[in-house]
């Protein structure tokens, strides 16, 4: 049989170098190449422990002095740039602190409860009908244009909404009088029942700053 021809010693020795110096370099080059973690890389993510913003914390302050929408209040407060603690101190006096019910005027829906869409809708026809008027969610809108107005950003029956228009109208009060209690006694009307609100409300007014700035 045809063998093929056997290597010489010298070459086995020459390959057995070449393959020693092989398993080195696949060792040692990696190594060299091999990329350490970027320090300006972005940390993995940790878990957040972060104290609640000073935003947050007025709005649970306001909330503990019941204020019941206090949210909704802080963002209405700022679109018609007024203080956060007079508006809660209004809706205090209005409404408990916010509580979206008809009011108890001797007049129509009278004490009707919570102010929905369909109950609001109803209360509308019969004022439109008879030119009675009833205060309606958490600022008593009573006079017939500040609901309208509330109906045209989305309903008076919606607090945002509510608010907003009664908020504005203080803003207004207050530009005109240079004083919140003053504005109080506008936003109520006049004579001795508005002297007995504004007076309350410098109470509120007082206390609900003392409490959220």
């Amino acid at each position: 049989m045809l063998r093929p021809p056997q290597p010489s010693k010298r070459a086995l020795t020459a390959v057995l170098l070449l393959y020693a110096v092989l398993t080195v370099v696949q060792v040692v080059v990696p190594a060299l190449f091999f990329d350490a973690p970027d320090a300006t890389a972005d940390p993995a993510p940790r878990a957040s422990h972060s104290a609640p913003t000073a935003a947050q914390g007025r709005v649970d302050a306001a909330r503990r002095a019941g204020c019941t929408m206090a949210d909704a209040a802080r963002r209405a407060t700022r679109d018609a740039g007024i203080p956060y603690y007079v508006g809660c101190a209004f809706l205090l006096q209005e409404s408990g602190g916010g509580r979206n019910v008809f009011g108890h005027d001797p007049t129509v829906f009278a004490g009707a409860g919570e102010v929905t869409r369909s109950k609001y809708l109803a209360y509308k026809k019969v004022r439109q009908r008879t030119g009675l008027m009833q205060g309606v969610g958490p600022m008593q809108l009573t006079w017939y244009s500040y609901q309208d107005r509330a109906d045209r950003l989305g309903g008076a029956w919606k607090p945002y909404a509510n608010m907003l228009v009664g908020f504005r109208h203080l803003a207004a009060l207050h530009r005109s009088t240079g004083s919140w209690t003053t504005a109080a006694h506008e936003y109520n009307g006049g004579g001795p029942m508005a002297e007995a609100y504004a007076a309350q409300m410098a109470g509120r007014l007082g206390h609900m700053r003392s409490i959220i700035g």
